[in-house]
Order: structure tokens, then sequence, then C-alpha cells
């Protein structure tokens, strides 16, 4: 049999209770007087209940479930206009700290979300843009609508703002300008936009938006958008200056013919130098000629000399056969020296053969010739 074990520390505590009890009444008896002491009536204090044990072994309970996630879309508008940006946010209850919501666009072609839900307005209808956290979802409709057209402008890429300012621009032949149409404000949706020309002959313009002058005149150019919106420009087209387009030619045929002239100068003298060093070349083959005539003159008389000395001695026996010897000598050396006279070298040599003999007591000699 288990025996249960007696809780003194909770006896005592109750004990304590209850004697402070009796001392409370018991002094309000008396404060009130003897008389009334014995005829009240005080309720029976009955001693604690003791709480139940716990087990140990027993199961713990279940945590209590947490409150579901309230989400709510805050400040949205109900309409935009197409281009407009608008951030929303969420009221959110029993969230975490750092939860990160998602958002959602029912279709993208009219408007957009990011991550951070900043819708962006594209094109007029309407789109549910959804929030959501966990199951906790939150959705907002809005309609998007268009921007009505208020003007249109005129624009040349060439020109600045204040060339923009001028009634009418002058252009000239030739001459090419890019125009654009700027629709005010800058979302509105106005349509195509109608291009006119008053003066086709003057100026021409393409799809591209390209004008160019073509002649001398006067034209007017007109752009018109949805809802009877139009703005134009005009022009006015003149001849380019001559004198501003012979000037640049002028200057090339003057410049051609300088150089011309100065080529013309270093040929001439080139020309003039060959001339003077061939008639210096020449002039130098005649002197060397006549040098030569005269050297063969003084061979011959000096030959003609030594011949009739030889006779008169009568060393020699024939004048035939001395006459034939001494042409040929003669003539080698007279070949031998033109050749020296042209850089070439001497390619008839001296016959010793047809030369007399060097006999001291003969006045004809080899020394006599040279």
């Amino acid at each position: 049999m288990k025996t249960k074990k007696i809780d003194w520390k909770r006896r005592t505590r109750t004990l304590i209770v209850l004697l402070s009890v009796c001392v409370s009444i018991s002094g309000s008896a008396w404060a009130n007087g003897p008389a009334d002491f014995g005829a009240r009536t005080y309720p029976a204090i009955l001693p604690e209940t003791p709480p139940p044990e716990e087990d140990p072994e027993a199961p713990e309970d279940p945590p209590a479930p947490l409150p579901p996630i309230e989400l709510t879309i805050a400040d949205a508008p109900d309409t935009m206009k197409v281009g407009d940006n608008v951030t929303l946010s969420c009221t959110l209850i029993n969230a975490e700290a750092g939860a990160v919501i998602e958002w959602r666009s029912s279709n993208d072609a009219v408007a957009t979300v990011d991550a951070g839900g900043r819708v962006h307005a594209s094109s007029p209808g309407s789109v549910e843009i959804t929030a959501s956290l966990g199951d906790a979802r939150s959705s907002k409709l809005i309609s998007v609508v268009e921007i009505a057209a208020e003007s249109i402008e005129i624009a040349v890429r060439e020109y600045s703002s204040s060339d923009m300012l001028s009634a009418r621009h002058e252009l000239t032949v030739d001459d090419r300008l890019h125009l654009t149409a700027k629709i005010l404000p800058e979302n509105a949706v106005a349509g195509e936009v109608q291009w006119a020309v008053d003066g086709e002959g003057v100026v021409t313009l393409d799809k591209e938006g390209l004008l160019t002058a073509v002649a001398e005149g006067e034209a007017t150019i007109t752009a018109t958008a949805v809802g009877n919106l139009s703005d134009s420009i005009a022009f006015v087209v003149k001849k380019p200056e001559t004198s501003n387009d012979l000037a640049p030619i002028l200057l090339i045929v003057f410049i051609v013919i300088i150089v011309a002239i100065a080529v013309l100068v270093v040929i001439l003298l080139v020309l003039r130098r060959r001339r003077r060093e061939e008639a210096e070349r020449r002039a130098r083959a005649a002197a060397k000629k006549k040098e030569l005539a005269q050297r063969e003159k003084m061979k011959r008389d000096e030959a003609d000399r030594i011949k009739e000395k030889a006779y008169a001695q009568g060393y020699i026996d024939s004048e035939r056969e001395t006459t034939d010897r001494m042409t040929r000598v003669f003539n080698s050396d007279f070949a031998n020296r033109e050749d020296t006279a042209r850089g070439d070298e001497p390619d008839q040599p001296y016959d010793v053969d047809d030369l007399p003999d060097d006999d001291p007591d003969s006045p004809f000699s080899i020394d006599d010739i040279e």
C-alpha cells in the first residue's frame, strides 16, 4: 500500500490564515461593545482546498493557435490615367516583422505592379491589383482612363527653342530638316498625326518627317491630330548665292595653275641644263678631236723628216716599204688614242715587227716615233 506524503508547509499556511481571521473578528466585536458581541453571526471559514497534484508524466497541453493575419490595401486610387504611377501600401495585423507581401496584376497590358507595390498604368481598361501574404489576401479594382490631348506642336530637330519662335524660317535650296509632332500633355492619346504641305513644288516631306528644300518660294507645313488639334510652320526657300559657290572653284583653279607653272619651270630648267651639258660634251669632243688631228699631223711631219733622213743616209732601200711600215704604225697609234679619248681600252696594240730595228747607228728608232 502506497503511503501519501503530508504537505506540512501548505497546512501551516492554512492555519496562519485562520488565526488571522479570528483575530480580526474579535477585534471588531470588542470595538462595537460587549453587548453586540454575542448577537452577531459570523460565516464559517472553511479550510483551503489543496490543488490537485501535477503528474510529471502527463503530456503537455498543445500551444494555443495564432490569430489569423489580416491584410488590407490602403490608399489605393479608384482611377488612374495612362502613364501615371502610384505606390500602394498595406495594413497588416498579426503578421511577423519583416513579412514580404506578394503583389500581382490581373492584366499587365492595362497596368503593371512591381515587388514594391508600385503600379504603372499602361493603357485604358480595368485591372485588379492583389496583395497576398500567406493565406491573407486583399484586392483593389482600378480603372485606367486615357488622357485627352490638349495641343500639338511641330518641332525641328536642327533648331533650338529660340529659333522656333520665328514666324517664318529661311532655307536654301537643297537644305534638309527633320520635323516631329509633339502631343501635349506627354501621355495624351491623339492617334496618328497627319501632315500636309502647302507648296509641294518648293519643299518635299517624306513619311519619316524629312523636309527637303527643292526650289525657291514659300511653303507651309501643317500637322493635324485627333480632336482638330493642329500646328503649322512656314518656310521661305532662297537660291544659293553664286559668289559663295564660285569662290571655292576659283581657288582650286588658281592652285592648279600655280602648280602647273611650277612644274613647267622645273621641266624647262632640267632641259636647259641637259642642253648645256650636251654642248659642253660636244665642245670637249671637238677639242679632243682637233688635238688628235694636230698630233697626227705632227707625227706625219716627223715621220717624213725621219724618212728623208733615212734616205739620205741609205738605211732604207725602198721608199714604198718604208711608207707601208710607217703607215701601219701610225694607224695603230691613232686608233689607240681614239679609244683612250672615249674611255675604252686600246684594242689595237703596236706591231713591233713593223718598226725599224733599234740600231744605235740608225737615225730611225721607236723613240723618234713616240
